[in-house]
């Protein structure tokens, strides 16, 4: 779609509808609801267009169309005006004759509304944005659930990107959040969600033992295969 004079308050996010001219063949259909002209479909409802500041220009962006309808040219309001990206209906009516050399309150027009869509980066950005919120809360919820059954944890260190882990500075196990295409909660070596094993020390102890034991058998299964090669 070209908005020759208008394109820029799209990737300012100030345009989200659009008024063009009735070219004579042209015909507004629904199921889908799409501007057709001579049997091919212009505008559909739905789908996304690129965003042009001229003819055979580069795309600097694209738009989803949101509704396609008729009505005259003057029966837009102040809040219409401000949808075109303009303040006042004064100002649209100008850039309106700039680009069609009259304005004409009784013309029917197409209304096209639209959002923008987001570029590649933007869409990186927001997706970032909404892993590190969830680490945030993942974070929060683990500090909460952990402390009410007894553990006092240290401070949140940042292990990897997108991952954290804090130690209970009364047991000493370890609690790991992170989020990705996997999100991981993991509770290692002494960290028991349900309680902390400080609070009874004979568990505690059989705990460790445990630990120790994995450990010594990893060593030595490791051992066994440098043995091997």
């Amino acid at each position: 779609m070209i908005f020759q004079y208008t394109w820029q308050l799209i990737l300012d996010k100030k345009k989200t509808a659009t008024r063009r001219l009735i070219i004579p063949g042209e015909e507004l259909l629904d199921n889908p609801r799409r501007l057709v002209v001579n049997g091919r479909t212009k505008w559909q409802v739905g789908r996304s267009y690129a965003i042009q500041p001229g003819r055979r220009k580069k795309s600097v962006g694209r738009v989803k169309i949101t509704d396609i309808k008729k009505e005259p040219l003057g029966q837009m309001t102040v809040d219409d005006a401000r949808a075109e990206g303009f303040a006042t209906l004064g100002e649209f009516q100008q850039t309106w004759i700039q680009i069609h050399g009259h304005y004409n309150p009784d013309l029917p027009v197409w209304v096209i509304t639209f959002v923008k869509e987001a570029t590649p980066a933007e869409k990186a950005i927001a997706r970032r944005f909404a892993q590190e919120k969830l680490l945030k809360q993942f974070v929060r919820e683990q500090q909460e659930k952990l402390t009410a059954v007894g553990h006092e944890l240290g401070d949140w260190q940042a292990k990897e990107d997108l991952k954290m882990e804090a130690q209970c500075m009364r047991c000493k196990g370890t609690v790991t959040v992170g989020v990705g295409e996997v999100n991981l909660i993991g509770y290692f070596p002494l960290m028991n969600p349900e309680r902390c094993l400080a609070d009874d020390p004979v568990q505690m102890e059989a705990a460790n033992k445990e630990v120790q034991a994995a450990l010594g058998r990893v060593y030595a299964l490791l051992l066994s295969k440098a043995r091997d090669k």
